[in-house]
């Protein structure tokens, strides 16, 4: 015991030295953690971890490259959800907890809210720190320098010379600009009325965001799971207690075993495993949830409830809106009692809903398809499903541009223009989220990938629609907190309504998704896309329900089929 508390009172003394880089710190606070919890002093192990949370946003700091910033956030991944735990646990104000929830958790995507949210609020008080904020902010929120040296191999030793030299010029401007943007920042949180700035919703502007719905927030831990419960009203926390960490890691298994399975042989299999998977995340979690928040029937009219998912950890991998029993004629589903959309954090679901207020006078639309890729499976449905969403929008006064087959730079080049994109092409994710990619035309040499995406700020952007395969997924279970894909990029570049998949769809099938939701976002002859949302459930219902299959006397439906498609945002 005496050496047990002397390991404690080390790594606690660690944990507390300033002169040590930040990683150092949060790795000791950990390993005290486990120390403290071992002998259930969970109140000490709180107040330790919430220490070691408020430290993240320092380990990935704005000027490192994308993946290192990527992989000293992913050394930490378990860190914020059981500091959040230990708070329940102990009863902490459900407001403060869920702040610091939102400290750990998405850090990067954090980073470019800070330099793309509005700061009106600073400009009248204080104009000249407004002025400055964004000058810095307008350099830094450029697109990254994306030379590649590879690219002048062939080139003389001199041109060589020149570019390392240029290269690091940049990147020590980029460093001195982000040091004095962070300086800026911390500035502004001293003063009066301004110490939570741009750190996220205060407590009144958090019950706002749910004013078109309740928002559901996950924390499952190896301490316990809970869901907060935000409304107009109040929050509230529901405890989950079947709903364990080693639940969650066999489902995902079982999860990713069935969504991967190519084996035809194996189908019927593969469907069941993804049922069994659903049924399980519906006894444990989410009807739990909806019964707390009133949502136990069928809705008798059209004013369907609305609910916000924001997962956590391997949470985040899961069709949570398609669970349920589907086979059931009870309809014990949450396709059945709510409209479903998701959002990486709270913070960035404010932001969507900031971006959606801004006006657009005139709305424009690029169609992205790709019917040839090469090295891929031709698309038989791209030519019809473009061709249906265009004839669509012009006949509601939006113009349209179609872009067949185009090349990256184009694509990245003419974006900014339009207030609707659709790209009807594969997409494919990577081991390193930020590499996950739209397939274009000179994918092999150039793909479009998350990162491209996300230097992107398109002012004019309102709706986003990623009819391809895996736009939605993730495959470093180690950065699931961070929510990097394809369709939060496009979000987070402006977009504040997307739709995506989590897994592979079928061509067929994703053209008709596609057009019924635009069917559903344009009908009065007026385009709205926070219709979108509501145009997807629908469809997806419609999926679900015209797919069923009459097997030994019995209905049964296909998950894989109807249940990827996803909206993220408002």
């Amino acid at each position: 015991m005496e050496d047990l508390n002397r390991a404690i009172e080390t790594k606690e003394q660690a944990m507390k030295s300033h002169t040590a880089p930040p990683s150092i710190r949060i790795k000791a606070a950990y390993s005290c953690s486990n120390l403290l919890i071992s002998q259930k002093r969970y109140h000490d192990a709180k107040v330790i971890l919430q220490g070691a949370v408020q430290l993240l946003p320092q380990v990935s700091q704005r000027h490192l490259n994308r993946g290192d910033a990527q992989f000293n956030i992913s050394q930490f991944s378990h860190i914020t959800s059981r500091a959040v735990s230990l708070s329940l646990a102990d009863e902490d104000n459900l407001y403060k907890t869920l702040q610091l929830m939102e400290l750990g958790r998405g850090i990067l995507a954090n980073f470019q809210l800070e330099v793309r949210s509005d700061i009106t609020v600073l400009a009248t008080p204080h104009p000249d720190l407004a002025q400055r904020f964004l000058e810095l902010r307008s350099h830094i929120d450029s697109p990254a320098n994306t030379n590649d040296s590879s690219v002048i191999e062939d080139s003389s030793a001199n041109l060589k010379s020149i570019f390392d030299s240029n290269q690091s010029k940049y990147i020590s401007e980029r460093q001195t600009l982000t040091k004095e943007f962070d300086d800026l920042l911390q500035h502004i949180r001293t003063l009066p009325g301004f110490e939570n700035f741009l750190r996220g919703p205060s407590e009144s502007e958090l019950l706002s965001l749910a004013k078109d719905g309740a928002i559901v927030v996950f924390n499952v831990s190896d301490i316990r799971s809970d869901a907060f419960l935000i409304t107009t009203d109040e929050i509230r926390s529901v405890h989950l207690p079947l709903f364990t960490s080693e639940l969650v890691e066999s489902c995902a298994r079982r999860f990713l075993s069935a969504i991967n399975e190519r084996s035809p042989l194996r189908y019927r299999y593969a469907t069941q495993e993804l049922k069994d998977v659903l049924k399980t995340l519906w006894d444990y979690a989410t009807k739990p949830i909806l019964d707390k928040l009133g949502f136990s029937e069928l809705p008798s009219d059209e004013a369907w409830p609305r609910v916000w998912w924001i997962g956590n950890g391997l949470l985040n991998i899961f069709p949570i809106h398609a669970s349920g029993y589907h086979d059931d004629m009870k309809l014990q589903t949450v396709l059945d009692r709510v409209i479903s959309s998701y959002s990486p954090t709270v913070k960035s679901l404010g932001y969507s809903q900031e971006r959606a207020s801004h006006v657009v006078m005139q709305d424009k639309a690029i169609l992205v398809k790709m019917p040839t890729t090469p090295e891929q499976g031709i698309l038989k449905s791209v030519d019809a499903e473009v061709e249906n969403i265009q004839k669509l929008l012009t006949n509601n006064g939006v113009d349209c541009t179609i872009r067949q087959n185009p090349v990256r730079a184009d694509v990245l080049s003419e974006l900014s223009k339009y207030s609707i994109a659709h790209f009807a092409c594969h997409g494919s994710h990577a081991a390193d989220p930020s590499q996950s990619k739209l397939l274009l035309e000179d994918w092999k040499t150039a793909p479009l990938t998350v990162s491209d995406i996300m230097s992107l700020n398109i002012n004019l952007a309102k709706f986003a629609y990623l009819s391809a395969c895996h736009t939605a997924a993730m495959q470093d279970f180690s950065l699931l907190d961070e929510s990097i894909c394809l369709s939060s990029a496009i979000q987070l570049s402006g977009y504040p309504s997307v739709v995506g998949s989590l897994w592979q769809v079928s061509d067929c099938h994703a053209a008709e998704i596609a057009t019924s939701v635009y069917e559903w976002i344009l009908k009065g002859r007026k385009l709205d896309c926070r219709q979108a949302a509501e145009g997807l459930h629908k469809a997806i219902r419609n999926l679900r329900d015209r797919t069923k299959a009459t097997l030994r006397g019995s209905v049964k439906t296909d998950p894989l089929i109807w249940a990827p498609y996803i909206h993220t945002g408002i």
